[in-house]
């Protein structure tokens, strides 16, 4: 039972209740769609209380939060933002406005979470506060409380909408970069392998030379060699602040909804491979506290493999299948990617992680064997594991076992 978690910091008690109990009376898919089944209202009057039960829960993200424009900013300090005889130069005194003030910080503490300002007062000055803070401060509307409930309604569902719409954007910016870091991991690991060809090209020139007694061109060639290895040491330390940014970054991820973005991301890709693709999962929420760029770029890597495969397959185009499964086994999460385009040859096992093997038939040299070489190094930096199941003539799964870091 998925509750939906809501978070009302609010300074009039009564206020409050009323607007609770009227909540209590719309049925959530009436609200923010199907897939919530019970509301989880707490309740705040300051921000102290604010702070203090948003670091005590975990991790876990608040879904709906309501965040009253004028509210005391401890216990401490009581001030009736009602007071209908409140003058502007009271509503802009240092002790008003908190939730505008604290608007930013908890945007930042809950990201996902479908943000509603709320005002008593329809002066001008604060109606352009609550439309400042949906453009500058990424809330999602705002809802006078002097509107009557059955108004205030339609409002929570538009701001819903637009929180929904907003965390898909972000999602999609967050893909873009990792593909891009992807591509850029890709890039420099051909430059690498480039500079050791020259490296090692320049040595065999060196040693024909002496064996034919030919010293001359040594110091040239040597010089060479220093160069290469200097540009080498370079790419290897640009490729390894790469790969470990942000690395002391993490949160807990769902790979559920990780999939399903990746799901989405490659639909133009699947479609274009003529394969179907499924997504497994026992629940909604199987999560695992890790490095979510990194997981993301190993994921990213073993579909695009996968799907690429199946573009080519000698399958009919309705039996291609790709399923993304994901289960939690006692303290490890399991992913498992399954393609049916026809597995491994045995001979290859030995060779899929290296990097630069292909099993592809290339005759453009576009494929670079880096798919799952990448993935591989990205599982390692996750403290997790990534095994291969291939079966000849009938498909292949790539396991990713993955664990909570600590």
């Amino acid at each position: 039972m998925k509750p939906l978690r809501t978070l009302v910091i609010e300074d009039n008690v009564e206020w409050y209740e009323d607007f609770r109990d009227n909540l209590k009376t719309v049925p959530l898919p009436d609200l923010v769609g199907p897939v919530y089944e019970v509301l989880e209202i707490t309740h705040v009057t300051n921000q102290a209380d604010a702070d203090k039960i948003i670091a005590d829960y975990h991790g876990h993200d608040y879904d709906l939060i309501f965040l009253d424009l004028n509210y005391p900013l401890t216990a401490d300090t009581p001030f009736n933002s009602d007071d209908d005889v409140a003058s502007d130069e009271n509503l802009d005194d240092a002790k008003t406005l908190q939730g505008m003030k604290w608007l930013p910080e908890l945007r930042r503490l809950q990201p996902r979470a479908a943000i509603v300002i709320l005002t008593a007062h329809a002066t001008d000055k604060h109606m352009k506060n609550a439309v400042d803070a949906i453009r500058d401060y990424r809330a999602n509307d705002f809802i006078p409380k002097t509107t009557k409930f059955d108004d205030i309604a339609p409002r929570i569902r538009v701001a819903w909408e637009r929180a929904r719409q907003m965390q898909l954007l972000t999602k999609l910016r967050r893909e873009f970069r990792e593909l891009i870091r992807t591509r850029a991991i890709r890039t420099y690991a051909e430059d690498i392998g480039l500079m050791l060809g020259g490296v090692k090209t320049s040595i065999q020139s060196a040693t024909e030379h002496l064996k034919n007694g030919d010293a001359s061109l040594i110091p040239g060639i040597a010089n060479t060699i220093r160069v290469e290895l200097a540009r080498l040491e370079d790419e290897f330390t640009a490729l390894n602040e790469l790969l470990t940014v942000d690395r002391s970054n993490r949160s807990e991820v769902n790979v559920v909804d990780l999939l399903q973005q990746i799901k989405d991301l490659y639909q133009g890709v699947s479609d274009s491979a003529q394969a179907k693709v499924r997504l497994l999962f026992d629940s909604l929420q199987v999560t695992v506290k890790t490095y979510e760029g990194d997981l993301t770029v190993a994921l990213h890597e073993v579909v695009a493999n996968a799907l690429e495969a199946l573009g080519k397959s000698e399958r009919r185009p309705e039996e291609r299948m790709l399923t993304l499964a994901v289960k939690r086994v006692e303290d490890v999460v399991v992913v498992e990617v399954t393609d049916n385009d026809g597995g491994f040859r045995k001979d290859a096992y030995a060779h899929l992680y290296e990097r630069g093997y292909s099993t592809k038939k290339d005759a453009d040299h576009q494929h670079q064997g880096l798919g799952l070489y990448i993935a591989r190094r990205m599982v390692n930096h996750l403290g997790g594991a990534i095994d291969i199941e291939s079966r000849e003539g009938e498909g292949t799964t790539v396991r990713l076992t993955l664990r909570d870091l600590e």
